[in-house]
């Protein structure tokens, strides 16, 4: 769930429009976007977001727009089948078939929704998919929150979305064992009211990206990671090179050497991503030094492969066991040919992003 999308929501909140959402619950065939997207409609027609890439979003901009002028909100399934007949007219020309939850998220949800997305919270949206109704749950030092209109399911049975982060789909729930049982489509919701059938879905705390060192390459570099929406560090200590104005895309500028940041202020883990791009010897082995040992989950310098040795060799020095640089991509990013800090800085999102997914290709797709 991208922040920019939820900021746009909010924005729109704030300025007096109603907004109705669509979220993506369930898909088999060809899907292009993942189960828990989501698009977001106001009242004037406006988009952010998306559920399937453009097949079906014209017939749900509609359903809402219709729905937010109703005296009252009617939750909604809508169930997309491709057939010859229809695919064209407003279903699923690639094949397939999605179902999509059309509803109205309370406006204090949905704003601490985007809240704790920024903040770093982790956050779970919980909808009976009975009721249609959803509440939200947050879990902060330990301790776990909710609001909105879901009924029979408390906070304390909360903690097993929370104990598997990545929860997102269609759940039977064994209130009395606290177990889940993942389901496969909608045909499970009967008239049995035994089941409790909820959609989960639990929103990953965003990816983070450190760029040591401020120049083109990290101001290009943080543009391309926030359109992945990343949230993005710049650090260096040389203070006159750490220009809002020219940083906007940049989340943090950070006005210190990354050995103290590290150190004291910022714990890396296997999630997030750091980019040596200061082209300065001092800051590389720095970054090098303090950054290598700790388990990160990618690490990338720039450079030439003579001065990438020379740094290499200066750590060594330093005594530190060579054997960290087997995780360092050095030269950094994939060979796409460009030059320019645009090009390279692509090539690096890229590498990052093959990573993320475990892939390793030397091809493109179509050649594949």
């Amino acid at each position: 769930m991208e922040i920019s999308v939820l900021k746009k929501a909010v924005e729109w909140v704030e300025m007096g429009h109603s907004v109705g959402s669509a979220r993506l619950i369930s898909a088999s065939g060809s899907s292009p976007l993942p189960i828990g997207s989501i698009l977001f409609v106001n009242d004037r027609g406006k988009m952010a977001g998306g559920v399937s890439g453009g097949c079906v979003e014209p017939d749900l901009v509609n359903c809402i727009i219709s729905m937010l002028s109703s005296d009252s909100y009617n939750n909604s399934i809508r169930d997309f089948q491709y057939s010859d007949e229809t695919a064209l007219f407003h279903g699923l020309s690639c094949g397939g078939s999605v179902q999509v939850l059309v509803e109205v998220l309370d406006k204090s949800v949905l704003m601490q929704l985007c809240n704790s997305v920024i903040n770093r919270v982790p956050v779970a949206l919980v909808t009976s998919l009975r009721t249609l109704n959803t509440s939200l749950f947050t879990k902060h030092e330990g301790t776990i929150t909710s609001m909105g209109s879901l009924e029979n399911i408390d906070s304390a049975m909360m903690q097993f979305a929370f104990d598997e982060p990545s929860l997102n789909g269609i759940y039977e729930i064994d209130l009395k064992a606290l177990k889940l049982h993942q389901i496969r489509g909608l045909s499970v919701i009967d008239n049995d009211e035994t089941k409790a059938i909820y959609f989960i879905q639990t929103v990953t705390l965003r990816s983070r990206l450190f760029i040591i060192g401020a120049n083109e390459y990290s101001k290009c570099l943080s543009e391309f990671a926030t359109l992945l929406d990343f949230e993005t560090y710049i650090i260096d200590p040389r203070k006159m090179y750490l220009d809002e104005k020219r940083f906007t895309s940049a989340d943090y500028l950070i006005n210190d050497w990354p050995d103290r940041v590290f150190d004291s202020t910022i714990t890396l883990t296997e999630h997030d991503s750091v980019c040596i791009v200061s082209h300065d010897q001092k800051l590389d082995v720095v970054a090098l030094k303090s950054i290598l040992p700790l388990n990160v989950g990618y690490v990338g310098m720039l450079g030439s492969r003579n001065t990438i040795d020379a740094r290499k060799n200066e750590v060594i020095e330093a005594g530190l066991d060579p054997s960290i640089f087997a995780t360092l991509h050095a030269p950094i990013g994939l060979d796409l040919g460009g030059k320019s800090p645009r090009e390279v800085s692509l090539a690096i999102v890229a590498e990052i992003t093959m990573e993320k997914y475990h892939k390793r290709s030397d091809y493109p797709i179509s050649k594949k």
